[in-house]
């Protein structure tokens, strides 16, 4: 979901959403405050509906960039001749496994690795310069 679309259905009325409508509200809020959600409740889903809606656009602007992120962006090749890349503070990528904020600090101490992925963002060196901004 971007943020016009979010935008598109808040600006209805929560009664006129269709159901597919209100999946999309409950799992962008779920995605935004990384919760584990129930998707299938009707009353969880008009109070994710209002907590969006009081939420500042702000907020959500800056929010949005990361759930895009989130929904497996980074995907190891298979043919690296490794299964998992272990780093020193417990942390790895795996084929199963990547972390979209792992992933980043390892291209970000060598953007040449990004040869050893399959699948990554398009704006993954934007994504790298939003990351050390939000640290400073």
């Amino acid at each position: 979901m971007n943020n016009e679309r979010l935008n598109e259905l808040l600006t209805k009325e929560y009664s006129t959403l269709s159901t597919n409508e209100k999946s999309e509200i409950t799992k962008f809020y779920v995605d935004l405050h990384k919760i584990k959600g129930c998707k299938s409740c009707k009353d969880k889903s008009e109070m994710y509906y209002n907590k969006l809606k009081n939420d500042s656009l702000k907020t959500l602007k800056i929010s949005i960039d990361n759930i895009e992120l989130n929904e497996g962006s980074f995907k190891l090749r298979t043919n690296l001749g490794v299964t998992k890349i272990l780093f020193d503070n417990g942390q790895y990528i795996s084929f199963d496994e990547c972390d979209n904020d792992v992933a980043l600090g390892f291209l970000e101490a060598n953007q040449n690795r990004i040869s050893m992925f399959e699948k990554y963002p398009e704006n993954w060196k934007e994504l790298i310069t939003k990351m050390n901004n939000k640290m400073e």
